[in-house]
């Protein structure tokens, strides 16, 4: 990812263009996984399960 319009990155291979704040979340999430891929997987699935009761039927 490389700069771009103020606020944004874009990927330098396919001009795709993402936010400041989703990227930074995005690298958060990678360091996460590949810190204890166990424990992101199982945050998931814990709040996977919180949200699954309040989808409207």
């Amino acid at each position: 990812m490389g700069p771009s319009r103020a606020g944004r990155s874009r990927c330098t291979a396919c001009s795709y263009e993402i936010g400041v704040d989703a990227w930074t979340f995005h690298r958060q999430l990678v360091a996460a996984l590949e810190a204890d891929e166990k424990a992101f997987f199982g945050r998931v699935q814990q709040r996977t399960e919180h949200l699954r009761p309040l989808v409207p039927a």
